[in-house]
């Protein structure tokens, strides 16, 4: 029937032989068929029409009569007409109604998206280190965080060869091998030349983001500057070599 459950196999199986032909069916009886409720008795006359979406089958349209022999071609041909119009409109409600949980999905999604990006900027702009996001192919800065400027004393570059420039020349062959290197994770430290002529010593530690596919298409990692480790480290060493000599 159509707007409600019930069950094809239920009755006299007249349901089932209409979905399992796809086709009208009518049914006419003197006497109530079996499996009719005494309060549908005085029906003699019943007609089950298939609603069809494609090959799908997504209902069925039940028409009773009082009158014994009512429901002819005529009858079956209106029917199936209505039925065919009436099986379109269901499924464009389910089509609407699947769309609808699909967008809600969706905006969730973005929610809990911007949400989580918010969060991340909060953190990587408001601690000493250099966050930063590259894309793999093609190799390029996604992401950097505003504490470039502060740890390198220049603007955020927009490629790689910009960054390179400002790695000593000590290192920039060490570095550029771990940059291109994208499938494991690195930890080196190296030097960098700032705007002003100083020099900083950097921590980079960078691992690789996997894709839904499992491969690698990002690299994310964050830069500590060092320096006062490495300085601190340095006056020990001096230290202990001149008590060495002494």
């Amino acid at each position: 029937a159509l707007g409600r459950k019930f069950d094809p196999a239920g009755g006299d199986g007249r349901c089932l032989e209409v979905l399992d032909g796809r086709r009208p069916v009518v049914r006419n009886a003197s006497t109530p068929p079996a499996g009719v409720l005494p309060s549908r008795a005085a029906l003699r006359s019943w007609m089950g029409v298939p609603l069809l979406f494609g090959e799908r089958v997504v209902g069925m349209l039940s028409l009773n009569k009082e009158e014994a022999g009512f429901f002819g071609p005529s009858h079956a041909r209106s029917a199936t007409s209505f039925a065919d119009q009436a099986a379109v409109a269901i499924e464009n409600v389910r089509l609407f109604e699947a769309l609808r949980a699909e967008l809600a999905e969706r905006e969730r999604t973005q929610r809990e998206l911007a949400e989580s990006e918010l969060r991340f900027r909060q953190l990587a702009e408001n601690v000493d280190a250099v966050f930063f996001v590259r894309s793999v192919a093609p190799r390029a800065l996604l992401y950097v965080s505003p504490v470039f400027e502060k740890v390198w004393g220049r603007p955020v570059p927009s490629a790689w060869r910009e960054l390179a420039a400002t790695v000593d020349p000590g290192d920039r062959e060490r570095v550029s091998a771990a940059w291109e290197d994208v499938e494991a994770g690195h930890d080196l430290e190296f030097r960098i030349a700032r705007s002003d002529g100083s020099t900083r010593w950097l921590r980079l530690r960078a691992f690789p983001v996997p894709d839904g596919t499992g491969r690698v298409g990002r690299v994310a990692g964050i830069v500590e500057d060092v320096t006062e480790r490495k300085s601190v480290e340095q006056m020990r060493e001096d230290l202990v070599r001149t008590l060495v000599h002494d």
